[in-house]
């Protein structure tokens, strides 16, 4: 038997009831799932919308042999879940093992199975361990940023490819579009939730004064009380006259940087490393996410300011306008390494990024390789070289994605009319 598993967490499970619901009137011949894992989600299901609805909080107790989740590694599943990291081990590995009896209970019996669907939280990543064992395809939908109101599909883990699985989207390129250097339209939306106001309203009238992860909650805390007294001594530009790298900090938790890159989820011991690794003659330019709430590392951040190696960006300062001053970037996830890239400046990304097909953009697995392949890079200066490479970046996203906000957005909430028709007729035509 075949089907397509939505992994429904609370941010998907508005738009997976309507798109099943909407395969179920297309004739579907596919069975549909939809697996839940947390309260939220568990109170927005419509369970009509689908076959069989899996709830991984509600293992029947078992003695049965784990067939496809042996020798798993507990603590290294729960340090990367900012809820569960923090509870006991016995606590981890009885919620943890719950999760695995259910998923194999009711999973097992599949002999093709297609997964769709985020890896930010342990039991999405179970499930996808699950999918990988058995050779399932698991796939996530990302935003592509760089274009407005568009998503795609990327393997699990992975946000070096796009995935195409027909000519949907084909008619919806009208015309090569010009980069301009401005942020596309979701990340206003974003750092508009990340805003202290907004934060605070969602945690008073919809926590109810319950944080949800306490260890974040002192973060934010510490944010609220130093992070204007850091400001007043960080720096507003990059003067020209030194060779400069940047390091522009990744907000966290995100999934991003947490699953995609667990290896360097320590940002502050990364930019330690790539200090240590620098010349006598080279410094590093840092700057922290304008949307970041938490503070890590305080002592850490304190001491980048007074290191002479350092020049620490106060977070409001534009990047663009200090183009001048920077010689190249280190990323690691973060698509401020394509944006630079576009504008010609040499980046070099510690995962493979869908962006390293532009021609400024390279990938190294290491910090000493990313530091010689800056080294051996100049800033590109060639307007018309740089245009055509952009446009020819742009035309593979736009030829490999398809129209809609896959995130929530003010006007549409979870329910984007043009994402859910664009998936539904996706996930309809699907082969697996």
């Amino acid at each position: 038997m075949k089907a397509l598993v939505f992994i429904c967490n609370h941010e998907r499970t508005e738009s997976w009831n309507i798109i099943a619901q909407m395969l179920k009137d297309r004739n579907y011949e596919n069975c549909l799932i939809a697996i839940l894992y947390d309260d939220l989600a568990r109170g927005i299901i419509n369970k009509a919308s689908f076959d069989l609805v899996i709830d991984l909080n509600n293992s029947a107790e078992s003695d049965e042999m784990l067939f496809y989740f042996k020798d798993i590694n507990f603590r290294e599943i729960s340090f990367k879940d900012r809820a569960l990291k923090y509870n006991n081990h016995d606590t981890v590995e009885r919620k943890i093992m719950c999760f695995m009896k259910a998923i194999e209970a009711n999973l097992n019996s599949f002999h093709n199975l297609y997964f769709i669907g985020e890896i930010s939280w342990a039991a999405e990543e179970l499930v996808y361990i699950y999918a990988k064992k058995r050779n399932f395809q698991y796939t996530t939908i990302i935003p592509v940023r760089f274009i407005p109101r568009r998503w795609a599909l990327a393997n699990a883990l992975s946000e070096e490819t796009f995935l195409k699985f027909n000519n949907f989207s084909d008619q919806e390129i009208s015309k090569i579009i010009s980069y301009k250097p401005s942020h596309p339209d979701y990340f206003y939306d974003v750092m508009s939730s990340l805003e202290l106001f907004n934060r605070m309203k969602r945690f008073i009238f919809i926590n109810r004064f319950k944080p949800k992860i306490p260890d974040l909650f002192i973060r934010k805390l510490m944010f609220i009380l130093f992070n204007s007294i850091l400001e007043l001594f960080k720096k507003k530009a990059v003067h020209p006259g030194k060779i400069y790298y940047l390091y522009a900090f990744q907000v966290q938790p995100e999934a991003s940087i947490d699953y995609l890159a667990p290896e360097y989820m320590n940002q502050t011991n990364l930019v330690d490393e790539i200090i240590r690794n620098l010349r006598p003659n080279e410094f590093l330019v840092l700057k922290e996410h304008p949307g970041e709430t938490v503070l890590r590392d305080l002592r850490k951040k304190i001491s980048y300011l007074f290191n002479k190696k350092i020049l620490f960006l106060k977070s409001s300062s534009s990047l663009i306008n200090n183009l001048v001053g920077i010689n190249g970037a280190i990323t690691v996830t973060g698509t401020i390494g394509g944006e630079l890239a576009m504008q010609g400046i040499p980046t070099v990304s510690l995962k493979k990024m869908f962006f390293n097909r532009l021609e400024m953009s390279n990938y190294a697995s290491s910090v000493p390789e990313a530091l010689v392949l800056l080294r051996t890079s100049k800033i590109n200066k060639n307007s018309n070289l740089l245009e055509i490479d952009n446009v020819n970046f742009l035309a593979y996203l736009q030829k490999n994605s398809y129209p809609g906000f896959s995130y929530y957005t003010k006007e549409f909430g979870f329910k984007d009319f043009q994402f859910i028709n664009s998936a539904s007729s996706i996930f309809y035509e699907m082969k697996f």
